[in-house]
């Protein structure tokens, strides 16, 4: 079976923590594991980081889903870009959010996760990974689109 850079990535991330069940993804404990402070504030979610210190700074919302997508999405900054886009060209931005947001995509809805099951519903997947629906749909589009090539 072919897997992608993030689907590997992303396994064995979450196996290095021992998760291995959708109701382990818990962006607390992960953040914990991470040495990753978390915040909240009433902004857009972003993420600070140097070499000794990383945060993560939520939007503070109603909906815990939304607070996964969000973390998700900002982790993926925190491992693997450096710096401040506010220096950075707006292509180099776009390539950066585009790339975070693909990583959310898997890492909230795991690929070896979804294997575990052989049907999902959109339904499903947002209450079993604690995802929105349009989140879910996404998600879901997503890995039967690329099932088909595996």
């Amino acid at each position: 079976m072919y897997y992608t850079y993030t689907e590997d990535y992303i396994a064995a991330f979450y196996r290095r923590m021992n998760i291995y069940q959708p109701e382990q993804l818990n962006y607390i404990a992960i953040a914990e594991a991470l040495n990753i402070s978390i915040f909240y504030w009433d902004s857009p979610s972003s993420a600070l980081f140097s070499s000794h210190f990383n945060y993560i700074i939520l939007k503070e919302q109603k909906q815990k889903e939304l607070l996964w997508e969000d973390f998700c999405h900002e982790l993926a900054h925190v491992l693997f870009h450096t710096g401040k886009q506010f220096n950075l060209t707006p292509a180099w931005i776009s390539y950066q959010e585009q790339k975070a947001n693909y990583f959310m995509y898997h890492a909230a809805v795991p690929t070896f996760m979804l294997e575990q099951q052989s049907f999902w519903s959109v339904d499903k997947v947002a209450a079993t990974f604690n995802v929105s629906n349009e989140f879910a749909t996404k998600r879901l589009e997503d890995y039967v689109r690329n099932k088909q090539f595996r």
